[in-house]
Order: structure tokens, then C-alpha cells, then sequence
């Protein structure tokens, strides 16, 4: 169980590190190719982790997701959107309204602004880039509910049948480019991944075992990155081929999982940061956009210094939520010690 949670903490903590890494805008080759591959294998291991020992009922889960994902998606979604707004706002970080102080117009823009973030906020299109970041807290939170009752059903064909179902009507719509209400688009998409994350447990144990498939994995998930498209999963947007989308997909989710088993028995720092961004992953995809954000609009600076920026602002910010604002993200207050923590 230990050796289980152990690699899906690394491997979760790496992918979100990407994440945080791309919309910084550091190595943009290299985050496109992997961009496929990131959300799904979140949504795979999500599903992997997935367990019901503790909620015998719907209502139990319900409200366990919604106290985990769904309060703090909205808490911190209205939240992080109201900064940039106020930034954007104020004459201080917006050059053109310096010499500007028509104050009733601004407030107005910003009030109707923010209406409409609420709306977004609330129907699980967090586009405002601050808040992007979330889309797939809200996500998860819409999928796991979904497959507790997928996971109900008696019959495995019929389980199965609802997975490729529901990435069945992602891929209508994505081909007829239809943008369903609640983000539901992605959250069919989504469901596959999660889904046969919690079934193929069994098989997972192999993996490590059979290292030298690495290879000519790496072939299928390349030539598959430069024949299917483009491919985000936050719109939906899935490429111009099904299987190829398929191949992509799976292959990049094989790819990390064999490295990550085959690599995270050997315990050092690298791996103990890994582990601290899975603890507070809800914290850093958050705050990162909001640093980012605010660097460009205070200094005109390269990547690194942005970078250098973004991470003492996060590792700020990771003992103020788990110690002072805990409450905001669902979770118990530890002490500055554990929020930090590599071990």
C-alpha cells in the first residue's frame, strides 16, 4: 500500500509541477508535447485512487467531494478571480488608467466584470486566467460523482459500456464543436480516464516489470503527438483522429506510470518536492496563476526571474492556507512545519 501511494504522490506532484511550469511559460516545446498526456494521467490516478470504503451511501460521498473539490473550487475561484480584477483595476498595475481616476466607471466595469466571473465560476468555465487553473478541481469533483454511480451498476459490461460512453459523446462533441452547460463537455471525456483507472488496478503491478516497453512507447506517443492535432482537455478540444487521440492518450498514461514505478523507490529530495505539490496541489495550482499574473504586471522580466518569483510567492502562500486558511480549502490545520514538509 505504502510502495502504491508513494509513486502516484511523485508521479501527481510532476504532473501538476508541468502544469504550473506551462502557464509560467518556461520550456513551451516541451509542456505542448506533454500537454495530452498531464490531465489524463491526473484523471487516470484519480480514478485509481478512487474508493467508496468509507461512503456506503451517495450522500456520504456527495459530501465528502463536495467539502474536498467542489466548496473550495468555488470559494477560491471567486476568490482569485476578484484579485485580478482589482489589479487590472487599479492604476497602479494598469498603465492606461494612471492619469485615469473616473472612478464610477471602473467600479462599474469591475462589478459587472465580476458578475460575470461568478457565472462562469458557477457553470465550471473558471476562464479568467487566474482561475483556469481550477477547471479541473470542478471536474474531478462532477467525474467522481458521476462514477460512484457507474460503479453501482452489477454488471462489468455495463460499466464498461458507460466509460466509452461517455468518451463517445467528449468526442461528438468535440468533432461537432458543441459546448454542453457545467463543463460536462470534458467531464465525458474525463470519466474514461477515471474509469479505467479504478479497473485496471490489477493489471498495474506489471508494469514495473516490464521496463523495456518504454521504448517503443515513447515511438507510439510521439508519432501520435504529431499526427492527431491539437489536443487540451480543458476545452474538450481532442484532436482530428479518435484513435490517434486514443493512442495518445493511453500511451502517454503508460509512459509516466512506468517511469514514475520504475523510478520512486529511490527516495531523495527531488521526489520529496513531488510529494509536497501532490499534498498541496489545490494551493499551488491556485496561487501560482495570481503570481504569474502579477509579475507582468509589476516588472518587465525574463522567465527565470518570473519563475524565481512565482516559486517564493507559492511556498509563501503553502503555510498561510494550511495553517491560517485551511477552512478555504477543506482541509485540517497542521502546523509550518508539515505544510513544507519533503519527507
Amino acid at each position: 500500500m505504502q510502495e502504491r501511494i508513494f509513486w502516484i504522490d511523485n508521479l501527481k506532484g510532476f504532473i501538476l509541477l508541468l502544469v504550473c511550469i506551462a502557464h509560467i511559460g518556461l520550456f513551451p516545446n516541451i509542456c505542448d508535447f506533454l500537454k495530452g498526456a498531464r490531465m489524463t494521467t491526473f484523471f487516470y490516478l484519480s480514478g485509481f485512487l478512487f474508493s467508496t470504503r468509507k461512503y456506503p451511501t451517495f450522500i456520504s460521498y456527495w459530501r465528502s467531494k463536495y467539502h474536498s473539490l467542489l466548496y473550495p473550487y468555488l470559494i477560491l475561484s471567486l476568490l482569485f478571480a476578484l484579485l485580478p480584477l482589482a489589479l487590472r483595476e487599479n492604476p497602479i498595475f494598469a498603465s492606461k488608467w494612471i492619469y485615469s481616476f473616473n472612478l464610477p466607471t471602473n467600479v462599474k466595469n469591475f462589478i459587472n466584470t465580476y458578475i460575470i466571473s461568478i457565472i462562469d465560476i458557477i457553470q465550471g468555465y473558471s476562464f479568467r486566467q487566474t482561475t483556469e487553473p481550477l477547471w479541473f478541481v470542478y471536474t474531478l469533483f462532477q467525474t467522481s460523482i458521476l462514477f460512484y454511480g457507474i460503479n453501482k451498476i452489477p454488471y462489468t459490461f455495463l460499466k464498461f459500456a458507460c466509460l466509452f460512453g461517455g468518451l463517445g459523446l467528449g468526442w461528438y462533441c468535440n468533432k461537432y464543436s458543441i459546448i454542453l452547460p457545467l463543463h460536462m463537455n470534458t467531464m465525458f471525456t474525463s470519466l474514461f480516464f477515471f474509469g479505467i483507472g479504478q479497473y485496471s488496478q490489477t493489471y498495474i503491478k506489471y508494469i514495473k516489470n516490464n521496463i523495456y516497453f518504454i521504448f517503443p512507447t515513447i515511438i507510439i506517443y510521439t508519432l501520435a503527438y504529431y499526427k492527431g492535432g491539437y489536443i487540451d482537455l480543458i476545452n474538450n478540444n481532442l484532436g482530428n483522429s479518435f484513435i490517434i487521440f486514443l493512442l495518445y492518450t493511453t500511451s502517454g498514461i503508460f509512459l509516466f506510470i512506468t517511469i514514475f514505478k520504475y523510478i520512486s523507490f529511490k527516495d531523495n529530495i527531488i521526489f520529496g518536492i513531488f510529494r509536497n505539490i501532490s499534498r498541496n496541489a489545490l494551493i499551488i495550482v491556485c496561487v501560482h496563476s495570481f503570481y504569474a499574473l502579477s509579475f507582468d504586471k509589476l516588472f518587465y522580466a525574463n522567465c527565470f526571474y518570473k519563475l524565481l518569483y512565482v516559486l517564493v510567492c507559492t511556498i509563501i502562500s503553502i503555510p498561510i492556507f494550511r495553517c491560517y486558511l485551511y477552512k478555504l480549502i477543506g482541509k485540517k490545520k497542521i502546523s509550518i512545519k508539515e505544510s513544507l514538509s519533503i519527507k
